[in-house]
């Protein structure tokens, strides 16, 4: 078993202080509140990557409020902009007077993260992703500099392929070209945000991982709300022996008595999304992977457990122990009936049941896509409404 032993850092994204009409004060409760609670973990991390939307209009009153709330930050924080941080103002002078640099390099033990500004203004208004031939030099230049396979790339807008383009923000962008860079020099990962979403894939060769948002929400564009609410939280990383594990932590976990978050992470090769209550329903097809996520601090998790037959648990290995911990199995679609399934996980401390997660998935009986183990179906909205026997 893997223990804590390596450098941690977290990750903070879309936080929207400022003229946030739906939960604005929450957007800077849950902005302090994070600083603190990263900065009492033990190991400390050394860091705190903010990767935009830290306000919403981009206006200097908007970015001075940020200011004086992470001032209180015990720990460094690094942040980069994206539209909702510069859209208030003509230029970006206001962010470079109050934040700092639009791109840095953050140097850690034996790993460095490149910060850079994907987000651009549209010539005829609007605005899009684009990695501009400056940025595309710097990094480059930066990545020259370093060992490959030690760095870790931060930007705003996850990158996602879709239809022989690109989903979102990216599309008609130079995605392309700045993969094959990130690709030659064996980046470790993309590290955003954006989409309020949490989740992990790999796009042209190179893995993608998508942070949830501080602020709790996301957009619809649906009246009369706009918004779907979603659990509050940040990212947590570790780095060691050239691997780099991460965690979806949420917020406010530590309200709950006794505090243990548990979370079915990935099935197969594909993460079950979130931040919960979505889920990333998934179907399989032959015998695959399972993996689970414990965080109880000050306890000790000691066991977890995940079934998809009532009353039938099995048990899971631990195979990580740091500020969370990491749990392993595998499914064999073949041990149970074909069909529509409940994936569900729980958690023991102290011999007591204290926390559950479930996943739909669909066990097939058919052949399989080629070379596939499992697929992921549409997100949906799911929690569980009932404790499981």
């Amino acid at each position: 078993m893997t223990t804590e032993d390596g450098t941690y850092f977290a990750q903070i994204t879309d936080i929207h202080v400022g003229n946030n009409n739906l939960n604005g004060e929450a957007a800077k409760r849950n902005l302090a509140v994070a600083l603190d609670e990263i900065a009492s973990l033990t190991p400390t991390p050394a860091c705190i990557l903010a990767t935009a939307d830290l306000v919403c209009s981009g206006g200097r009153g908007e970015l001075e409020e940020y200011v004086g709330i992470a001032a209180a930050a015990k720990l460094p924080v690094h942040a980069l902009p994206a539209n909702h941080d510069l859209w208030g103002e003509p230029d970006s002078v206001a962010w470079q007077e109050l934040i700092g640099p639009e791109r840095q390099a953050v140097d850690l033990e034996g790993l460095t993260v490149l910060m850079f500004p994907d987000i651009q203004r549209k010539p005829e208004g609007g605005w899009h992703a684009l990695v501009t031939d400056e940025h595309l030099g710097w990094l480059e230049e930066e990545l020259g500099k370093r060992p490959s396979g030690t760095c870790v790339v931060a930007f705003h807008a996850p990158i996602l392929e879709q239809d022989g383009d690109w989903h979102d923000n990216w599309r008609d962008s130079n995605a392309d070209a700045f993969l094959d860079v990130m690709r030659a020099h064996r980046v470790q990962a993309l590290i955003t945000g954006h989409w309020h979403r949490v989740n992990e894939w790999e796009v042209g060769g190179v893995r993608l991982i998508n942070c949830g948002s501080l602020v709790g929400w996301q957009w619809t564009g649906i009246p009369p709300y706009h918004s779907f609410p979603v659990r509050a939280g940040y990212a947590l990383y570790h780095w060691h022996g050239g691997q780099l594990r991460w965690f979806w932590r949420e917020l406010f976990g530590q309200e709950v008595r006794p505090a243990v978050q548990l979370n079915a992470v990935r099935i197969g090769s594909l993460h079950t999304g979130g931040p919960r209550p979505q889920v990333r329903p998934i179907e399989v097809f032959t015998r695959v992977p399972i993996q689970a996520h414990t965080c109880a601090p000050g306890m000790r998790v000691d066991q977890v457990e995940w079934s998809v037959t009532r009353g039938d648990w099995r048990p899971m290995q631990q195979t990580f122990n740091g500020l969370w911990q990491e749990w392993e199995a595998d499914l064999d679609p073949a041990d149970f009936r074909a069909g529509e399934h409940v994936f569900t996980v729980r958690a023991s401390v102290d011999g007591r049941i204290s926390a559950y997660d479930a996943v739909p998935i669909h066990l097939s009986e058919g052949r399989s896509p080629p070379l596939c183990a499992a697929i992921a179906r549409r997100e949906t909205v799911f929690e569980l409404f009932y404790l499981p026997e």
